[in-house]
């Protein structure tokens, strides 16, 4: 008989401080992601580096911001000139929430359960629960802090997470881009807005979304049409 037991889904957070961006521009890099999950990251954080940037360590700052913590200690990669720590969700959630658990399902917390000696509980809709730091908050907002239009088509949060630093999102109609700006929500919501201006849309909408490609603007990243083709 298969184990009924939950999957112990451990997340780390990788940090590269002050990294250059381009010229003259340094940011902060903060990805956090779950092995067992898959390679993608579960969550993705980039800022400016501050001007006193050679004091100023924000990790912690980053880490809450995005609703985490350490455990244990950071260490630091020499090779890679970056910083690895075992990170959990913080716990304490305002509820209701929504969290996506180690079984890779999206739940809407109802309300933590507190036990003496015991991990705390997520208690979701249906009365399953799931111990707390197996589960990782849902994005509701991309790494720039923008909430995708109802109307988006996809998943521009997560594709926002994904994306390289340095890479922008189009809007594209059957001419091609329309539009390009550094954020995919930015991108799902013109492609919306676009598509409800519409007066007969039809089947198929006018407007799509895609991350662009990062060596050749207004090019779609995974249809290059300027990329060399293996």
């Amino acid at each position: 008989m298969a184990s009924t037991a939950p999957l112990e889904v451990r997340h780390y957070a990788e940090f590269g401080h002050r990294v250059l961006a381009r010229p003259g521009a340094y940011e902060d890099r903060l990805r956090i992601t779950a092995p067992r999950l898959g390679t993608d990251p579960v969550d993705r954080y980039v800022r400016p580096s501050s001007d006193n940037s050679s004091t100023d360590f924000p990790l912690d700052f980053m880490l809450r911001a995005r609703g985490w913590r350490t455990v244990g200690d950071v260490e630091y990669i020499a090779g890679r000139n970056s910083y690895r720590a075992q990170v959990e969700p913080l716990t304490g959630v305002s509820v209701p929430a929504q969290v996506v658990c180690a079984d890779g399902q999206t739940r809407v917390v109802t309300h933590v359960a507190f036990r003496k000696g015991e991990p705390d509980q997520y208690v979701a809709q249906g009365g399953t629960q799931w111990i707390a730091r197996n589960c990782a908050p849902s994005l509701r907002t991309c790494v720039h802090g923008h909430a995708a239009d109802h109307r988006a088509g996809g998943n521009p949060v997560s594709a926002c997470a994904r994306m390289h630093p340095v890479q922008s999102a189009g809007v594209f109609n059957d001419e091609g881009c329309v539009v390009a700006v550094d954020c995919a929500v930015q991108a799902a919501n013109e492609a919306a807005r676009l598509n409800d201006q519409e007066d007969d849309p039809g089947d198929e909408p006018s407007y799509t979304w895609l991350p662009l490609c990062v060596d050749h603007e207004e090019q779609p990243g995974d249809a290059c049409e300027e990329c060399p083709q293996d």
